[in-house]
Formats: C-alpha cells, sequence, structure tokens
C-alpha cells in the first residue's frame, strides 16, 4: 500500500506540474460533452468486460491489493491514480512525447508498479501489463479527441468497473 501510495502520488505531483502548470493546452478543455464521451467510453468498453471475465478481475485485483480494505481500494483505484495517471501520461507525457511513448511508458509503470505484487504470477502480471497499454491507447484516443477531463472520466469508469467492483464483490 505504500509503495503504490508513493508511486501515485509522485506521478500526482510531476503530472500536476507539467500538465496544469506548463501547458497552454489544458485551460478551457473540460465541457460536459466531453466528460459524457469519456463515460461512455469507459463504460462501453468495461461494462462487457465486467461482466463476462469478472472471476479472473477479482482474482487480478486479490493479487495486486491483498489486504486492502474498500475504503483504501476506492481511494486508490478510483480517485488516486486516475488522477495522477492522467495528469502525468495522458497531460504531460502525450502533450510533449505524443502519442506511442505515452502508452509504452503506461506499460512501464504498469510493471514497476505491480511487479512486486503479482512477480509470483507472471500470467497476471503480463495479462495486467498488456490490459493496461490497451487501456492507455484508450485514453490516449480520448484525451485527444475529446480533452484531459474527458480522459480522466474515462479512467475512473473504467477502474470502477473493473477493478473496484470486482474487488468489491470478490
Amino acid at each position: 500500500i505504500g509503495r503504490y501510495t508513493i508511486l501515485w502520488t509522485a506521478l500526482l505531483l510531476l503530472g500536476a506540474f507539467l500538465t496544469l502548470v506548463d501547458s497552454p493546452r489544458t485551460a478551457g478543455e473540460m465541457s460536459s460533452s466531453g466528460l459524457g464521451w469519456g463515460a461512455s467510453f469507459g463504460l462501453v468498453f468495461s461494462l462487457p468486460l465486467l461482466i463476462l471475465v469478472n472471476t479472473g478481475l477479482s482474482a487480478i485485483v486479490g493479487l495486486l491489493f491483498p489486504d486492502t480494505s474498500l475504503p483504501v481500494l476506492f481511494q486508490f483505484l478510483v480517485l488516486l491514480a486516475p488522477l495522477a495517471e492522467t495528469l502525468f501520461l495522458r497531460g504531460a507525457m502525450l502533450e510533449r512525447r505524443g502519442f506511442a511513448p505515452a502508452i509504452l511508458g503506461a506499460g512501464m509503470l504498469s510493471l514497476i508498479m505491480f511487479w512486486p505484487a503479482a512477480s509470483g504470477q507472471p500470467v497476471y502480471l503480463v495479462a495486467v501489463v498488456v490490459f493496461m497499454t490497451v487501456l492507455a491507447g484508450m485514453y490516449g484516443f480520448v484525451r485527444s479527441r475529446y480533452g484531459l477531463s474527458a480522459a480522466l472520466v474515462c479512467q475512473v469508469c473504467v477502474n470502477l468497473m473493473l477493478m473496484f467492483i470486482p474487488g468489491l464483490l470478490g
């Protein structure tokens, strides 16, 4: 829990600084239609997966966040992680380095974040890294098309549906 907190907090602070302070693009990006598109992408993508692979998702959440209380799990997965990752990866990285480096950065971040927890289960680790990288592609598309706030809402919806709810049910 401490490692997750430190890594996501560092991403949040660095991402906030690089995105909100140093980027002319983020001002005025928030709109209700953009937020709606972000939520729509998140729900359309995650709801079928929640229905089809709920058992596997529960196992992965249990492996990555063992003995984590539901309030802490919610704070991590629905509040802290999406905000930190959106500001750093979709804000600073995508803005300055482009789409491909931001996606590769998300894959590397997933590996760094979840290696200690899932190193004993390499199949789960590979699945998580590949899946998180694919999701980063979707978040990057939403950010490019509808803005940074839409990408944040999209990731909040996906994390809620594919990680928190399976953790709640599992």
